[in-house]
């Protein structure tokens, strides 16, 4: 028997799993050493060994030799020679931005990598973003900005020894459970919790204080906190005076935001909003913990930034237990934006727009700066827009599964339709993949080999089972992207023969860049030092905690922000009176592609209707009865009543992860897109009405998920 340690496949906290192998199967259990499990599994966790005999895991290519017809399976020659074939013609009919390539937070490191060096020397194209447009932007953009990296400033160290431990806009207890235990450590210890969101959820009954905010009215309240923590006198002078800039233009903004105004907002009481703020600021040690609650809206990078003001104006970072921790939602929500999949960034977080930038990376890469193409001209948020106005011809999804997990579901299905190559990089067949005229199996859960960078920043390695215990017909994702290079006219520049020479020329890639990662070694990542970036010639063992000294700015100060924080694009009115939200499940993740099928979490339906019993009662609807929700633009979706008090009597709730024909975001417009190009979609505004009632059967799985969500 032998033992495999590698992180688990789904949510950003990669907790360890060491997995039991022998000929005649495998176990999963925890890896005592996770400094963030500490040992421990979710529910996710403990059944991720499914996804390797998953139902829709795909053994072999895909082709679909014409639209008509159905995908049957094929050789991994005939499959790379086909789309080779298509994108070679595409690109000389359209030109080469006539092909998106469309990446994933799911890819390791290295394929991260790799993939926008294929998109930008192989295809040519410039057209090149990935699904964390929908996750991370907001919170990076405003990182950025204020603080000089889009990284967050501690570790779950720093959540254990905390004092106070402010949570906007995330239901840890579903989306990351295991990040639960750090916050259990802190309370253990005598820390305040204070939770902000519109759902009463697991962590919320376990705070403090619980403000059930209206959605989309985060930013605002954040302002009013800063304005009373102002006329509070509980700004910490010293460190405002020495380490920022800009307080004085931001303490004007405020001024316009007193908690008595932004209540009418929020729905929260002024003397709430004045407690909160004074216990975050006159605690010695205070933390900023967020997610895509507050981020996902047009207004997300002025929300965030304004919640980043709170934590400057109080000192509350660069010291133990303290800090601002971006909730990154994928595996490698963190590696998957650093590494060049990012429209306009190369990798090392790099802008591709700066010169000397473009020539570090040229230098490495072996071609003339000038080859590199530009930044792209769409972000993933705008491609399928794109698609239908016939600006993309040939579409490549890597690891990703936008029919599902983009707005718009219905724009996304018309885009697909109107493409003319689809190709399709995943080991599932997602619904995606269902809609490509290739699909390529590469990768995956136990097939992977490489690094994937945490929610903590830490590089992780990820390591593959043994080859017998492997999926059929499985490849790295790194070489299906070399043969497809040389297939395309460019194998010189992949050369590659292992996973870590990819790692190696990565870290030349990014040396000296924002996101450093040149000052390790695979070695000594693979041999278990699973450090921090930035890991620079000076500091080899990672950087844990950011901003100790300084911030990463030429003159070492953070800056303030004056972003004027804006409500939702649609608000409620007489016709559509109430919020819908989504988010995660605990027994799910992301579209549910993976998590659906596998027998030890679909016992769950995702497709519910969480409504408050007043208003409930209000509009005749009984618990496990069917609910017609419409949106604004008319689009109509019948979901499963789930009554519960854990919820704002103006707001309903449907997880993310439903299927094709109830997907929440068929509910979800596209809309004005953030500064950041992320899409508003936690939010929209909706219509109720009952309609009859389900069969007994029906009842009775909707008491299940009584029991499972409220235990």
């Amino acid at each position: 028997m032998s033992t495999v340690y590698t992180p688990c496949p789904f949510c950003a906290l990669q907790c360890g799993v060491t997995i039991k192998q022998s000929p005649k199967g495998q176990r999963i259990v925890g890896n005592p050493h996770d400094p963030i499990s500490e040992g421990h599994l979710c529910r996710k966790g403990l059944a991720s060994l499914e996804v390797l005999n998953h139902p829709q895991r795909i053994e072999a290519p895909l082709l679909r030799p014409h639209r008509k017809h159905p995908l049957t399976p094929t050789s991994w020659t005939t499959a790379l020679d086909a789309i080779a074939e298509r994108l070679q013609s595409i690109k000389k009919n359209w030109g080469p931005d006539s092909i998106a390539v469309y990446g994933s937070g799911a890819l390791t490191n290295e394929t991260a990598y790799l993939l926008g060096k294929f998109a930008r020397l192989a295809l040519g194209t410039r057209e090149i973003d990935y699904n964390g447009r929908f996750c991370m932007s907001s919170a990076a953009k405003a990182y950025i900005t204020m603080l000089g990296l889009d990284r967050p400033t501690g570790t779950f160290e720093d959540i254990r020894q905390t004092e106070t431990l402010l949570i906007v806009g995330s239901n840890l207890s579903d989306a990351h459970p295991m990040a639960m235990r750090a916050i259990q450590h802190a309370k253990t210890r005598g820390a305040t919790i204070i939770v902000i969101d519109p759902r009463r959820t697991r962590l919320a009954k376990s705070a403090d204080y619980h403000l059930a905010i209206r959605p989309g009215t985060d930013g605002f309240l954040a302002w009013a906190m800063m304005h009373s923590i102002i006329q509070q006198n509980l700004v910490n002078h010293d460190f405002v005076a020495n380490r920022t800039r800009g307080f004085e233009e931001m303490a004007q903004q405020a001024r316009h935001y007193s908690p008595h105004v932004v209540s009418l907002l929020t729905g929260i009481s002024p003397k709430i909003i004045e407690t909160i703020s004074r216990v975050f600021a006159a605690s010695s040690r205070s933390m900023l913990l967020h997610g895509r609650g507050m981020e996902q809206y047009q207004h997300g990078v002025e929300a965030v930034s304004a919640f980043l003001n709170v934590v400057l104006v109080t000192g509350q970072i660069g010291r133990p237990g303290t800090g601002a921790v971006m909730l990154t939602g994928q595996a490698n929500g963190q590696g998957g934006r650093e590494l060049g999949q990012k429209s306009d960034q190369l990798p090392g977080s790099r802008p591709i727009t700066d010169p000397s930038h473009r020539q570090a990376v040229a230098r490495v890469w072996g071609v003339d700066p000038q080859s590199i193409p530009p930044a792209g001209r769409f972000t993933a948020s705008e491609f399928f827009p794109a698609i239908n106005r016939g600006d993309i011809k040939a579409l490549m999804v890597v690891g990703a599964n936008p029919l599902l997990s983009a707005p718009d579901t219905s724009e996304v299905h018309r885009a697909m339709k109107n493409l003319e190559f689809l190709v399709v990089i995943d080991p599932i067949l997602t619904e995606t993949a269902q809609e490509a005229d290739v699909v390529v199996p590469a990768g995956g859960f136990g097939v992977a080999e490489g690094t994937i960078t945490n929610v903590e920043a830490r590089i992780v390695p990820v390591f593959p089972l043994s080859s017998h215990l492997q999926p059929l017909n499985s490849w790295q994702d790194w070489q299906a992207f070399q043969e497809l290079a040389k297939r395309l006219g460019c194998a010189e520049y992949f050369p590659y023969q292992t996973t870590q020479e990819i790692f190696e020329e990565m870290q030349k890639a990014t040396q000296g860049a924002p996101s450093d990662y040149s000052g390790t070694s695979w070695e000594r990542i693979m041999a278990g030092q699973i450090a921090h970036w930035p890991l620079t010639k000076d500091a080899p063992l990672g950087t844990p905690r950011l901003y100790e000294t300084a911030f990463a700015f030429p003159d070492g100060k953070a800056r303030f922000s004056t972003l004027v924080p804006g409500p939702a694009t649609e608000l409620t009115n007489s016709e559509y009176p109430f919020h819908l939200i989504t988010g995660r499940l605990g027994a799910h993740y992301n579209s549910g592609a993976q998590t659906r099928f596998m027998p030890a979490l679909k016992k769950i339906p995702p497709n519910t209707l969480s409504i408050h019993p007043k208003t409930a009662q209000q509009l005749a609807i009984s618990d496990g009865s069917p609910v017609r929700v419409t949106n604004s633009h008319g689009t109509s979706l019948t979901l499963t009543a789930h009554i519960t008090q854990d919820i704002r009597q103006d707001t309903v709730f449907v997880s993310m992860h439903n299927e094709l024909d109830t997907a929440v975001n068929h509910l979800i417009p596209l809309g004005p897109l953030s500064l950041s190009g992320m899409p508003e979609f936690k939010h929209t505004v909706v219509s109720l009405s009952p309609l009859q009632s389900l069969s007994e059967e029906a009842s009775t799985i909707i008491e299940d998920v009584d029991l499972e969500i409220t235990l």
